[in-house]
């Protein structure tokens, strides 16, 4: 499956979000005024790797029970701590 036009279908369904640029008439924000000022790249960028994240253990999923990965408490942990937790789990 190919998704070319992709980018392309975003920006021109998110890009018009907002204030118009020459008669400042607001376009698409449903009356909610924190979308007069469009949509922040940022907060797009992060939803569609997000949305890629989905889709990929959504297809991991099908395959079978996705391994879960253990995570490490010596983060939150000082040296010695961390040492002692590793000693533990072995």
């Amino acid at each position: 499956m190919e998704f070319d036009g992709a980018p392309v279908g975003i920006g021109l369904t998110l890009g018009p979000i907002g204030l118009e640029s020459q008669s400042r008439a607001s376009r698409f924000d449903f009356g909610i005024p924190r979308l007069l000022h469009g949509i922040d790249t940022v907060i797009i960028i992060v939803a569609l790797f997000a949305l890629g994240e989905v889709i990929y253990l959504a297809a991991k999923m099908r395959q079978g029970k996705p391994a879960v990965i253990p995570v490490s408490l010596c983060v939150k942990l000082d040296l010695s701590q961390c040492r002692r937790e590793r000693q533990a789990q072995r």
